[in-house]
């Protein structure tokens, strides 16, 4: 695709949303995605400049929405990925809309995608998992009212399959990642690093509670 093309495609998403704004705040989702139709906008052409996906500004918009307002976002990128958007799809920097949500601490929009199948493995440029996602965001942000999601966070990452026995940043990924990201624990896996946590810690006991409804999932299955 051109230069050109690329704005086109970036700008149109813009003037989209925009219209679709007000529709959300008012609940009607219907007419919202009657904006992608009516513009010609398809699960094809979505997509902004450098891979940025239409779907991260749903991320984007609906971060610290809650109620009625994040419910529509919420099923506006339900509607969308029905349409066919891979979520999957990754950016320039590799990163995916689980990424997106991990970063923002989007509980709301992080068990979507998982329950949409958006793989736990995929990794960014840096080698970085969404397990390192999730557990570095908290712990940078520890005072944010945000924190609270964190362990339901990584509950839900756990439970949706994540190798907690990879590397957090996976140098077999990048062997360039940047040495000062998130310091020592880079070179941990995601068990290796709760079990560094003290024992009070929640997401030491969300992580191990998580495991031992996931390995139950399994023996039920196996029956």
């Amino acid at each position: 695709m051109s230069e050109y093309a690329k704005k086109i495609t970036k700008n149109l998403a813009w003037e989209a949303f925009d219209q679709m704004k007000p529709l959300l705040q008012k609940g009607r989702v219907d007419e919202a995605l009657d904006v992608l139709r009516r513009l010609n906008i398809g699960p094809k052409t979505i997509y902004g400049e450098n891979g940025r996906a239409f779907c991260k500004l749903i991320i984007d918009y609906a971060d610290d929405e809650t109620g009625a307002l994040k419910a529509a976002y919420l099923e506006l990128m339900s509607a969308l990925l029905d349409a066919g958007v891979d979520v999957d799809r990754q950016d320039k920097y590799s990163q995916t809309l689980l990424n997106e949500a991990l970063d923002r601490g989007d509980l709301a929009i992080c068990r979507l995608l998982l329950d949409r199948g958006a793989s736990t493995e995929i990794t960014n440029e840096y080698g970085e998992t969404p397990l390192f996602d999730a557990l570095r965001w908290f712990d940078a942000r520890k005072n944010s009212p945000k924190a609270r999601n964190a362990p339901q966070i990584l509950e839900a990452v756990v439970l949706a399959g994540a190798d907690v026995d990879r590397p957090l940043v996976d140098h077999r990924e990048a062997d360039d990642a940047e040495p000062h990201r998130w310091g020592s624990a880079r070179r941990l896996t995601t068990r290796q690093y709760i079990e560094s946590l003290p024992e009070d810690d929640l997401r030491r006991r969300a992580f191990f509670a998580a495991l031992e409804k996931r390995d139950a999932a399994k023996k039920t299955s196996k029956n």
